[in-house]
């Protein structure tokens, strides 16, 4: 297997990596926002990297307490 199919993550381990239900990742996943992913098949993969990524976007300079 190569490292880059190593590094693929199933929706479940995504959610996991998020503390995120996966519905909310299928969710994400249909309105076209959420974290990057890839479709081989019938079978959605998470890179981390791009769960890292997308979290790292999510930082708020806000002065509020959400």
């Amino acid at each position: 297997m190569t490292q880059t199919m190593e590094r693929l993550l199933t929706p479940e381990q995504a959610a996991e990596r998020l503390a995120m239900p996966v519905l909310t990742l299928q969710t994400w996943r249909k309105n076209g926002t959420g974290p990057r992913f890839y479709k081989l098949g019938r079978r959605i993969r998470y890179r981390a990297e791009d769960l890292e990524q997308w979290i790292e976007k999510q930082a708020t300079n806000h002065g509020a307490a959400a």
